[in-house]
């Protein structure tokens, strides 16, 4: 079965540059893979969707402190809006800590959504095929939160 991540990589080596939109949907998750890519970069957004929500997430964004890092030589991040128990999962977790190491990361989670945005370096297929992977298992933990805490 061809991923998101597949699908996209099919689509670069194909066309040099370009943008590319592609969508996966499982039993409670819909993902949009968004694209835009060239010679040197991919701006990538990943959009998972929770379609069977009772009550909608709190919203909040985390980004990394890029100027704040500099200065103190380690990785500090930016946090806007609602604290909840995912998005400190995704403060604390092993899965989102590389997600968060790339160029302009961020996380955002809206209503039903956990979106992730960044920069990669362009043809870094193993990077890609990371990203969407790391996705995934970050959504299977946000179902286990869901469930113990029925939100």
């Amino acid at each position: 079965m061809k991923t998101l991540a597949d699908s996209l990589i099919e689509r670069m080596t194909l066309f040099p540059k370009g943008t590319a939109k592609f969508s996966e949907q499982n039993e409670f998750w819909k993902t949009d893979l968004n694209a835009k890519w060239g010679k040197s970069k991919i701006k990538l957004e990943v959009i998972s969707t929770r379609f069977d929500l009772k009550s909608p997430f709190k919203k909040s964004k985390i980004s990394k402190a890029s100027f704040m890092g500099l200065i103190s030589r380690s990785d500090t991040y930016h946090f806007k809006g609602k604290s909840s128990e995912i998005s400190e999962m995704l403060l604390s977790s092993n899965l989102a800590r590389p997600l968060l190491n790339a160029k302009w990361p961020s996380f955002e989670i809206t209503d039903k959504s956990l979106i992730y945005k960044s920069t990669l370096k362009g043809r870094d297929f193993d990077s890609l095929k990371a990203v969407i992977k790391l996705n995934s298992m970050l959504t299977e933990k946000i179902d286990i939160i869901i469930r113990d805490n029925v939100i």
